[in-house]
């Protein structure tokens, strides 16, 4: 008995964790596997990092980017969600901060989902490559 409870529960926390090993690009779904951290890296802790399909590995943080259709919907967006924004760009562009970097890509795909959302993704780190 206690062997089918120990494998229920991790196969619902295998399903629980799977819900944001993606995001949306140009409307897309890009799957996200999470890494162990390339670099050691000042504050790493606050840092979740992931290999996208495409083999690039990126951080996550608490922090997204969002484009709306008309910039008097984020008050709203801001309640719903529990987010501060911290910097407002040209053409309804937001840096927005979550209540904490595990809930980042959940939101920014339920932003996603929003029609007054254009686009909503983390704001993703990236290492910079030398050419």
């Amino acid at each position: 008995m206690m062997k089918i409870l120990l494998s229920l529960f991790l196969i619902i926390l295998s399903l629980y964790a799977a819900e944001g090993s993606f995001y949306y690009e140009n409307g897309k779904k890009i799957s996200l596997k999470p890494v162990s951290s390339p670099l050691r890296m000042v504050n790493e802790s606050r840092i979740d990092y992931y290999q996208t399909q495409r083999g690039m590995v990126v951080g996550v943080s608490d922090k997204l980017l969002v484009k709306l259709q008309d910039k008097n919907q984020l008050q709203s967006l801001l309640k719903e969600f529990n987010l501060v924004m911290l910097k407002a760009y040209n053409n309804n562009v937001f840096l927005l901060q979550t209540p904490s970097k595990t809930k980042t890509i959940t939101i920014a795909n339920e932003l996603h989902k929003k029609d007054s959302v254009l686009f909503a993704h983390p704001d993703f780190l990236k290492r910079n490559m030398k050419r």
